[in-house]
């Protein structure tokens, strides 16, 4: 051996204090990366889906029961809902009992195979949920192109996350190569040689993806902050050996990979399971994707402008002393409709065409109660009428279709620029 190279310790020395806190860390990851690889596999959805119900429905009755609060269970994508936070309380005190029952019932003075086979769960358990973001970035439907509704608001009226989509999704490139860093790091954690250069990358992309999510409000706070955790425990061992290399410029030496299974049918088995593992992995990436195709544009989509408009037979001028009368509407891709009223309040909802009966049905989103229906028409190219009860009162709308113009579509990509174009 070369004694000008240092010997750096490959794995933490098993101190009390080290037994106590891998414990710990062994439960609480295991919590929180259940039900993998069931999510993944075809036939065994069903049962993570049963299980995320029961965990979910059980965490929302201990709290009624114990601190009298009613958390809605709802699902409505966000990972931060009041009955998200509770379940991160009862697990961190469910896995604390687990490690104090644990450590007074073991006198065992290390851990190596447990850790070892965490290790081994922990990738996987990352690696495929950096796939499916990867894939979702990759194809662009995490960041859709910027829809007509938000190009024609101002920054002041965008919520931080819709600012945040926005400025994602003008650039299909940025977008794809954000995608791509987390593809390489994903595939990487699958193979034990290159499972530190897979966590480095994976922790690198998800501290941006949790500084985001906190400073633009992204609902995702709680699980991406889970797996950039996993990301650091993956990395954990190789800290002394990365700092070595990185911040002294001191050699290290190559560590051993430590196969967690005994020799036997186990070892001979792996390769096969490793494949069906990435493979349900990508066809679950692409299944997401799949899922949550960019709809094709409605009929009727487009920006229009309000040439009169009737409310309960009372024709309202198109003047600011008519706060209630409508200036413009807008027709998105994604069922939405968007109102802008002449005091420049703008009212969203969602509609529901009927094809056959030429009818637009109006609800408030994530809502299925009907605000009004409105009969439509087109008397003429690039005209709309509007009749019918909304909110309940009976309008009439005449509009025209306006083809409007952005720079933050037209401007491009330039080589050379004399000038900042900055407006």
């Amino acid at each position: 051996m070369n004694p000008t190279i240092p010997r750096v310790a490959s794995r933490a020395e098993w101190q009390p204090a080290v037994r106590v806190g891998f414990r710990f860390a062994y439960v609480w990851f295991i919590f929180i990366c259940f039900p993998y690889p069931l999510m993944f596999m075809p036939g065994l959805k069903i049962l993570a889906a049963i299980y995320g119900e029961l965990s979910v429905a059980g965490t929302a009755a201990l709290a009624k029961g114990l601190f009298g609060p009613t958390l809605s269970t709802r699902e409505t994508g966000s990972t931060d809902r009041a009955v998200d936070w509770y379940m991160l309380g009862v697990s961190l005190l469910l896995c604390g009992l687990a490690t104090l029952i644990w450590s007074l019932r073991t006198r065992e003075k290390e851990h190596s195979q447990c850790l070892e086979g965490l290790r081994t769960y922990v990738r996987y358990t990352l690696a495929s949920a950096m796939i499916t973001y990867a894939v979702i970035k990759l194809v662009k439907i995490q960041f859709p192109d910027p829809e007509l509704v938000w190009l024609t608001e101002t920054y002041g009226e965008s919520s931080p996350h819709r600012l945040l989509w926005m400025f994602m999704g003008y650039s299909k490139t940025y977008v794809f190569f954000t995608g791509l860093v987390e593809l390489v790091g994903a595939l990487a954690l699958f193979f034990r040689r290159t499972t530190t250069l897979g966590a480095l990358l994976s922790a690198l992309a998800l501290t941006n993806v949790v500084m985001i999510n906190f400073c633009y409000d992204i609902p995702v706070k709680l699980w991406s902050t889970e797996l950039l955790l996993m990301a650091v425990f993956l990395l954990l061992p190789d800290l002394k050996r990365l700092a070595h290399v990185f911040v002294f410029n001191r050699a290290v030496e190559p560590v051993p990979a430590r196969d967690p299974l005994p020799p036997g049918w186990k070892t001979r088995a792996r390769p096969y399971v490793k494949a069906v593992l990435i493979g349900c992995a990508l066809i679950a990436g692409a299944q997401t994707a799949s899922s949550n195709q960019q709809p094709p544009r409605p009929a009727l989509y487009g920006y229009y402008e309000v040439s009169s408009f009737v409310k309960n037979g009372l024709t309202l001028p198109s003047a600011l002393v008519e706060p209630a009368r409508w200036r413009n509407l807008i027709i998105g891709t994604r069922d939405e409709i968007s109102i802008r009223l002449m005091d420049d309040t703008t009212l969203r909802f969602q509609i529901k065409d009927d094809p056959d009966k030429r009818s637009l049905t109006v609800t408030k989103p994530r809502e299925k109660a009907a605000l009004g229906v409105l009969t439509y028409a087109e008397p003429a190219r690039g005209e709309l009428s509007l009749s019918g009860t909304f909110q309940g009162d009976l309008v009439e709308a005449r509009l025209q279709k306006v083809d409007r113009t952005f720079p933050l579509l037209e401007r491009g990509f330039h080589w050379v620029s004399e000038a900042p174009f900055n407006r």
